[in-house]
């Protein structure tokens, strides 16, 4: 007897068509299985996602570069001057950039070896980066104050 073009022979599936259920029974199982690895618990990244997180990268380097001036310029200075008295207030506000920058620092050091970053210090980083700026900008201002250079 025939049925849809196949011919029916016993089976143990009891169907009749040899190992057609149990494949049938494989292949939703691995699309079940397949499907299920894909979920995801975070939602989709948009557009706008991805831009905040280049935001904050770019922001994370030109704060990096900044605080990186700075500190080169102190160190200059004091070079130059030879760490006179005058200048104790400036060395106190750069250990207040590397203090406050030292998660960007790390970070650095970290990719210039060639070192992968991992998930907690990228949060350390980008939860100092305001403290960070903002005792750069303090250090800066100090030095223009007290050397009358601009920064460049």
């Amino acid at each position: 007897m025939r049925t849809n073009g196949l011919k029916r022979v016993g089976s143990s599936t009891g169907n009749g068509y040899p190992g057609f259920f149990p494949g049938l029974l494989l292949f939703s199982n691995l699309m079940l299985i397949s499907g299920c690895s894909t979920m995801s618990t975070r939602p989709p990244e948009t557009s706008v996602q991805k831009h905040r997180f280049i935001d904050i990268e770019g922001r994370a380097e030109s704060v990096f570069r900044r605080q990186n001036n700075i500190s080169s310029k102190i160190a200059l200075l004091l070079i130059d001057s030879g760490e006179d008295e005058k200048y104790q207030t400036l060395i106190d506000a750069e250990e207040r950039v590397i203090d406050a920058c030292s998660p960007l620092n790390r970070i650095a050091v970290m990719l210039a070896e060639g070192h992968t970053i991992d998930l907690e210090l990228k949060y350390a980083a980008i939860n100092s980066l305001d403290k960070c700026e903002r005792t750069t900008r303090d250090a800066e201002l100090l030095f223009q104050d007290l050397t009358g250079r601009a920064m460049r």
